[in-house]
C-alpha cells in the first residue's frame, strides 16, 4: 500500500474563507467590517471607535468619548458609503454609536 501525504490547510485560512464568503451568514456579519475598519476609517478614528456588532444591517460602534460620538454621528452617511464601497455591496443600513470603548 502506497502512502500519500496530504497537505493540511491551516485553520486560520479555513475560517477566513468562511468568514469572508458572501454566501455564508458569517461572511455577512461583523468580521468583514472589522477587517476593513482601520483602512476605511483611518487610524485616528479607529483608535477611538470600533464596531462591536452587526445585525439586520445595523452596525453598532463603540466610541471612547462624547466628542467622537458626535463627530461620527454627523459623518454617518459618509461612513456608510465608504463601508459599502469597500465591501463591494450595500450592506450597512444604519450606524448606531454608543459610549463604552
Amino acid at each position: 500500500m502506497e502512502y500519500t501525504k496530504k497537505t493540511l490547510t491551516p485553520i486560520k485560512d479555513i475560517l477566513a474563507e468562511i468568514l469572508e464568503s458572501r454566501t455564508s451568514p458569517l461572511g455577512q456579519g461583523l468580521y468583514p467590517i472589522l477587517r476593513i475598519w482601520e483602512q476605511v476609517m483611518g487610524r485616528p478614528v479607529a483608535e477611538h471607535a470600533r464596531p462591536v456588532s452587526f445585525k439586520d444591517a445595523v452596525l453598532k460602534v463603540s466610541v471612547t468619548d462624547p466628542v467622537w460620538m458626535q463627530e461620527l454621528t454627523y459623518r454617518e452617511p459618509e461612513i456608510k458609503e465608504k463601508l459599502d464601497l469597500a465591501l463591494g455591496r450595500d450592506i450597512v443600513r444604519k450606524i448606531v454609536f454608543r459610549m463604552g470603548y
